[in-house]
This record gives C-alpha cells, structure tokens and sequence, in this order.
C-alpha cells in the first residue's frame, strides 16, 4: 500500500491536505492578480466581506 504522506524535513503531511491547500493557494493567486492586491489583501477583502454577509 502506497504511503499517504509526503516528508518535508522530519514533519510527514497529508498527501491530500497538502494538494487541497495548494489549490486554495493558486485560487488566491488567480483572486489577487485579478483584483490586482496582495494575497493578504485578498484574504482580508474575502474575509471581511464574508464578515458582512453573516452581520446581515
């Protein structure tokens, strides 16, 4: 059986959380080169209007 995980140093991660967190990563780079913001602006702008849209 084929290990599910992928070493970085002595730390083993999750072959899967690791492909689904480089996904998220690129889809906030798309975010953040359209809007033409940071990637931490981006994740403010996404969280504060997620913040709005709970207040309402």
């Amino acid at each position: 059986m084929p290990r599910s995980e992928i070493y970085i140093g002595s730390l083993a991660y999750s072959k899967e959380l690791l492909l689904i967190e480089l996904e998220l990563l690129n889809k906030l780079q798309r975010l953040s080169l359209k809007s033409g913001a940071s990637v931490s602006e981006t994740i403010n702008n996404l969280l504060n209007q997620q913040l709005k849209e709970q207040q309402q």
